[in-house]
C-alpha cells in the first residue's frame, strides 16, 4: 500500500482507476481512508491529508478528472484553476468539463457542457483546457459579477487575455445564461488590480454615489506613493491583506507602509484599511467610508 501513498503524494492525487491498474483490490482504498493516510475528495479521487486547502485541491480534482478521461476539456474556473488564475466565490467542489460527446448533465463532481467547434482549446501541463476568455465569461456568467471581476482583474494584471478578448466571448452568443452579469464584470475590470482583495472593494464602492480613482498617486518620494483608491479625492481607501507582513521581510515592510501612512495623512488625506473579512459585509464597509469622508476636510487644489 506505501506504493499508492507514494503516488499520492508525487502526483497530488490518486484514483481508483490507477490504483486498479496497479492490481491492487478495490478495498485497498477505503483501508487507507479508515487509517487516515488518505482523504476521499469525490467518487474514485483521493488525495493526501494534507491536501485540503480548496484553490489546490480543486485543481487536483480537476487533474485527476482530466486523467480519467482524455476527451474532456476543463472549464470554467476548472480551466482558470490550471491556468493559475485567482478565483473567488466559486464552486470548489464541481469540476466543470467541456466535452463534444455530451449534452449538458451533472454527475457527482462533474458537470458537463457542450464542447463547440468554435471554441479555444489549449494545453496546460498537458492537459486540455479552456482558453483563459472562455473560461473567463464562463465563470462570471456562471458565478456572477464578483467571482467574474476577481478572475478577470488577475488575468488581465497577468497579460493572459484582453478584456476585448472577453468582451468577444460574450458578443458571439456563445453563452445563454448570466450574460448581463458577466458585461458588467467586464467593465469594471482593470489590469491595474493586483489581488483579489482589490477587486473585491473596488466593486463594493463602483455600488456607491462616490468617484473614486484606482492606483492614484498622491505624491512622495520618489515616483510617488500609489493607493487602491481615492475617493472624492481626499480618502485613500486601501485593502489590507496583512500577508505582506508575514515572513523576515514583514517588519522592514511594515515600517515602510507606517511611513507612507504617515506621509499621506500629514498632506490632509483620510486614510481607512479594509480587511478581508470586512469585505463580506459591503455596507459596513460603506457606512466607514461614508463616515471617514464626513471627518475628512476638503483639500485644497
Amino acid at each position: 500500500m506505501q506504493h499508492i501513498i507514494d503516488l499520492a503524494q508525487r502526483q497530488g492525487y490518486v484514483t481508483a482507476a490507477q490504483v486498479s491498474d496497479l492490481g491492487r483490490a478495490s478495498h485497498t482504498l477505503g483501508r487507507l481512508v479508515a487509517d487516515g493516510r488518505l482523504v476521499r475528495a469525490s467518487r474514485g479521487i483521493y488525495l493526501p491529508p494534507a491536501s485540503r486547502f480548496r484553490p489546490q485541491t480543486h485543481a487536483l480534482l480537476v487533474r485527476a478528472t482530466l486523467d480519467d478521461d482524455p476527451f474532456a476539456v476543463a472549464s470554467h474556473h476548472s480551466a482558470l484553476a490550471l491556468h493559475g488564475i485567482a478565483l473567488f466565490d466559486v464552486d470548489w467542489g464541481q469540476v466543470h468539463l467541456l466535452d463534444a460527446r455530451t449534452s449538458s448533465r451533472i454527475r457527482d463532481h462533474r458537470h458537463w457542457h457542450v464542447l463547440r467547434a468554435a471554441d479555444q482549446v489549449v494545453e496546460v501541463d498537458g492537459y486540455r483546457v479552456a482558453g483563459v476568455p472562455l473560461a473567463l465569461a464562463q465563470v462570471a456568467a456562471q458565478f456572477g459579477i464578483t467571482a467574474g471581476l476577481v478572475a478577470i482583474d488577475d488575468a488581465l494584471h497577468r497579460g493572459c487575455c484582453t478584456r476585448d478578448d472577453v468582451a468577444s466571448v460574450l458578443a458571439s452568443g456563445r453563452l445563454r445564461r448570466g450574460v448581463v452579469a458577466a458585461r458588467r464584470a467586464v467593465e469594471l475590470a482593470d489590469e491595474r488590480t493586483e489581488s483579489p482583495g482589490e477587486s473585491r472593494l473596488r466593486w463594493i464602492l463602483s455600488n456607491s454615489p462616490w468617484h473614486f480613482e484606482i492606483q492614484a498617486n498622491v505624491g512622495g518620494p520618489g515616483a510617488g506613493y500609489r493607493v487602491d483608491h481615492l475617493v472624492e479625492g481626499r480618502l485613500v481607501v486601501e485593502f489590507d491583506g496583512a500577508v505582506k507582513y508575514d515572513g523576515p521581510a514583514g517588519r522592514s515592510a511594515l515600517l515602510a507602509e507606517k511611513a507612507r501612512e504617515d506621509w499621506i495623512r500629514e498632506r490632509g488625506f483620510g486614510f481607512l484599511r479594509v480587511v478581508w473579512s470586512e469585505l463580506d459585509h459591503p455596507a459596513q464597509v460603506q457606512r466607514r467610508i461614508s463616515r471617514t469622508l464626513l471627518q475628512t476636510p476638503l483639500r485644497l487644489p
